[in-house]
């Protein structure tokens, strides 16, 4: 999926169940032919026992289809501190969303959102080069990465982090 150039997110879809927190998804395509590609899902739970609005985590999980297989997570603490924390599949850290900067694991701030409306956007780098854009619909998001993003799978998973933690809920 990181390795595509244009992704369509669809529609979001609410499962509910009495055991598990709210927990929504939506499906991932090939924005240039449809192809299905996996899954986004975004998980609304609560945490805390003192005070939940604070205490709510929101999890945004990427999944790719071929095998089902966890493409990333990332995850924040609704409340003061509004950093998004960005792990791989294996629960290593990538790095961290602050908006508007994209923040590696090293530390180092790689990119930048720069949303002139809430419904569209790009990400630039250091040097205001184009590294990807996207536009928000009523109810989808589209995403196009530019080759001058390059093919680091971590800094892929970053700029797509950065644009789907601009709006993680459902409208």
């Amino acid at each position: 999926m990181l390795e595509q150039a244009m992704l369509w997110f669809g529609s979001w879809e609410r499962q509910t169940r009495e055991s598990t927190p709210t927990t929504w998804h939506r499906p991932v395509r090939s924005e240039r032919n449809g192809v299905f590609l996996g899954w986004q899902h975004l998980h609304v739970q609560a945490n805390a026992r003192w005070w939940w609005p604070l205490g709510r985590l929101l999890r945004i999980e990427l999944f790719e289809t071929e095998d089902d297989s966890l493409v990333f997570v990332l995850e924040r603490n609704v409340g003061l501190y509004t950093s998004w924390r960005l792990t791989e599949a294996d629960g290593l850290e990538v790095g961290e969303v602050l908006e508007p900067s994209l923040i590696d694991s090293n530390g180092e701030r790689r990119a930048i959102l720069d949303c002139p409306t809430p419904s569209e956007g790009r990400v630039l780098d250091f040097a205001s080069t184009l590294l990807a854009d996207f536009r928000h619909g009523a109810e989808e998001l589209n995403v196009r990465l530019y080759p001058t993003l390059g093919e680091n799978p971590f800094l892929r998973m970053l700029v797509l982090a950065g644009i789907l933690a601009l709006q993680p809920t459902p409208k």
